[in-house]
């Protein structure tokens, strides 16, 4: 009874293990994919974009967001891709973001 329960918890590990090594791979398969925010003065990289650097007093900057915020929402929608959160920021006056910093959601008005 033991040994079943001790081969029912290991397969468990390697599964999630299996995921976290998939959810890895395929980050780094869309890593390389870069928008440059020359538009609102930031650098986005990731599968949900990612802050990788800032223009100083860009608009970006001036609105508050910060290296390493995670974009989960633009203007209340999932991000499909980051060549769609630039165009959406470029294209309006006011974009409300949604940034996930230091574990807690953050909302950012550009």
């Amino acid at each position: 009874m033991n040994e079943l329960r001790l081969i029912r918890r290991a397969a468990q590990v390697l599964a999630m293990l299996a995921l976290l090594v998939g959810a890895l791979a395929l980050r780094a398969l869309h890593a390389d994919r870069r928008v440059d925010g020359t538009t609102a003065g930031a650098t986005l990289t990731g599968l949900l974009p990612v802050v990788t650097s800032l223009k100083a007093h860009g608009a970006a900057d001036r609105a508050g967001l910060r290296v390493g915020d995670v974009i989960e929402r633009v203007d209340g929608r999932v991000p499909q891709s980051l060549a769609q959160v630039e165009r959406t920021m470029a294209s309006r006056h006011h974009t409300k973001l949604a940034v996930r910093r230091d574990g807690h959601l953050a909302d950012v008005i550009m």
